[in-house]
């Protein structure tokens, strides 16, 4: 039986295919009317063929948020490569996505290097702050400690608030003497009083 795919099917689609195959009207075993199903589209399992049916109905924006959130490096970079529209869009906020988080702070927050790079790699915007509306978090502000190092060796820059949060005195001397205006920079006064 040759199972015709409509050009943006959805798993509930799939679900009444596979309960027509032939061996389940008969037997009634629908896990093995899915195997085949997902078979019959080239896929090992219907675990594979489920999230390859989702994906067909999710905008660019959409797939990198599930790229990112499942910290899946090569996905980004097939989404950015593909898309080329949601490479221009790096910096905007993930749709259905807490605090109005970009990619890159999602990335810094799930505490994944290879996303990093990849991100940065296409340009991300590394100072953009969030845009929460009670005050933007930014790189820095929600962090695993370990990831400090490894985010300034790939470019990205402290701001007066994280250098002082982070206990980096030289550098915080450093930059207020290099501009005191520095000091007036916009923080999130949520963050001044967590740990």
């Amino acid at each position: 039986m040759h199972l015709q795919e409509p050009e943006k099917p959805k798993p509930e689609h799939l679900r009444k295919q596979a309960a027509e195959l032939p061996p389940i009207k008969q037997q009634g075993r629908l896990a093995d009317a899915q195997r085949a199903l997902a078979g019959e589209c080239r896929f090992a399992s219907r675990a594979q063929l489920k999230p390859h049916v989702e994906s067909l109905n999710l905008t660019s924006s959409e797939l990198l948020r599930e790229a990112v959130c499942g910290k899946d490096a090569s996905r980004i970079r097939g989404v950015l490569e593909h898309c080329p529209e949601q490479r221009a869009k790096i910096d905007d906020s993930m749709p259905d996505y807490g605090f109005d988080k970009h990619s890159l702070f999602s990335a810094v927050q799930r505490n994944d290097r290879a996303t990093v790079g990849v991100l940065l790699g296409t340009g991300a915007n590394t100072p953009k702050r969030t845009e929460w509306c009670s005050g933007g978090l930014g790189i820095f502000d929600d962090r695993d400690p370990r990831l400090v190092d490894f985010l300034i060796a790939h470019g990205l820059v402290l701001d007066i608030h994280s250098t002082s949060r982070l206990g980096l005195m030289a550098n915080f001397s450093e930059s207020v003497t290099a501009d005191l205006n520095v000091v007036h920079e916009p923080s999130n006064a949520l963050l001044e009083v967590l740990p």
